[in-house]
């Protein structure tokens, strides 16, 4: 039965199937509206599959006759991302970003966004929901379910937007919703202390099992909120910290 058993050029042979497999996934979804383009490529190889298998003659020949095509449609498609990927290949940094984890991704991204939100003095408010859901106050919003990027946060709380205004809620690792009202806290101890921004970042985690990121527009200084509980002027590495310790947001079920 020794036939049977795998080879490693058989293994090295799906390993690489499999990266190659998954850098090609990776790349459709990275790009804007890439997962529909994701499902029409999906569909079109079940379709092509399912006629070679119930022998849909037709069907089939017209699959085979654009078969040929379809590497270079796939690289008209994506050349821009084609291209950056090869560069950063080149750099040596391209292997470590294609097996970054999405969780790697969601705090890396968190954390830059937060620090340049913080050189820049740019007042901010990021609540991150987990169990409790935040209906209520996204309401009062607006709803945009985007992917979460650097650039996208850095555009929404830029005061030349009409975005900056309020909280931006992550939810499941997503941007969901933006100019979300909090409730202010009524914390006397905390009244006398801090500003509207931070009262109503406060406010909400009193209320729901949330956790907010609060940068002033003053200072710059960052900081931290979960259970009704604010922890000021925090440094970047500190506030890296504080977003492990409290759980990942991107990783919470919520059932609806």
């Amino acid at each position: 039965m020794s036939f049977l058993l795998p080879h490693v050029t058989d293994i090295l042979d799906v390993i690489i199937m499999s990266v190659l497999i998954y850098f090609i996934i990776q790349l459709i979804i990275k790009k804007a509206g890439g997962l529909p383009i994701l499902l029409g490529i999906s569909l079109t190889i079940f379709l092509y599959i399912f006629a070679t298998f119930t022998n849909l003659k037709m069907v089939s020949s017209v699959f085979r006759s654009i078969k040929d095509f379809w590497l270079v449609l796939f690289i008209v498609l994506f050349q821009t991302e084609i291209r950056n990927t090869l560069a950063k290949l080149g750099q040596g940094s391209g292997i470590k970003e294609i097996f970054k984890t999405e969780k790697e991704y969601f705090f890396q991204t968190i954390y830059h966004s937060v620090s340049a939100l913080s050189f820049l003095k740019r007042g901010a408010l990021i609540v991150f929901e987990k169990n409790n859901g935040l209906d209520e106050f996204i309401n009062n919003g607006e709803t945009i379910d985007a992917a979460l990027s650097h650039k996208l946060l850095l555009m929404i709380f830029n005061t030349a937007t009409a975005l900056h205004d309020g909280a931006v809620i992550i939810r499941k690792g997503r941007i969901h919703a933006v100019k979300v009202v909090l409730p202010l806290s009524n914390n006397v101890e905390y009244i006398h202390q801090f500003g509207t921004r931070h009262l109503a970042g406060i406010g909400l985690t009193e209320q729901t099992d949330a956790f907010v990121i609060i940068v002033s527009e003053e200072t710059g200084r960052i900081s931290f909120a979960k259970e009704g509980v604010i922890y000021p002027n925090l440094s970047a590495e500190e506030l890296q910290q504080k977003l492990r310790d409290a759980s990942d947001a991107r990783f919470s079920r919520i059932d609806r």
